[in-house]
């Protein structure tokens, strides 16, 4: 039975200094929209309007949630208040 804890434990630095990098004008197709990166912050492996969704397609995907950073990327045209 798994632990439902990731195999090996994500490098916060490392996913954050790469997440950082990432550039802007890739991120505009998911604005408005959950995403989970890979655990090295290089790249976006699934995204969803909503959690449920997000982690449906990582479940089609056969990737645990545990694995991956979820992240909500907000749409700079939308007031969130």
């Amino acid at each position: 039975m798994s632990s439902g804890l990731p195999s090996q434990p994500i490098d916060v630095l490392l996913f954050r200094r790469n997440r950082d990098q990432f550039p802007d004008e890739q991120l505009q197709p998911f604005w408005g929209k959950q995403v989970a990166w890979s655990a090295d912050g290089t790249r976006i492996i699934a995204s969803g309007d909503d959690h449920k969704q997000l982690y449906e397609r990582l479940a089609a995907l056969d990737v645990r949630p545990t694995e991956v950073v979820d992240e909500f990327i907000p749409d700079p045209n939308v007031s969130y208040f």
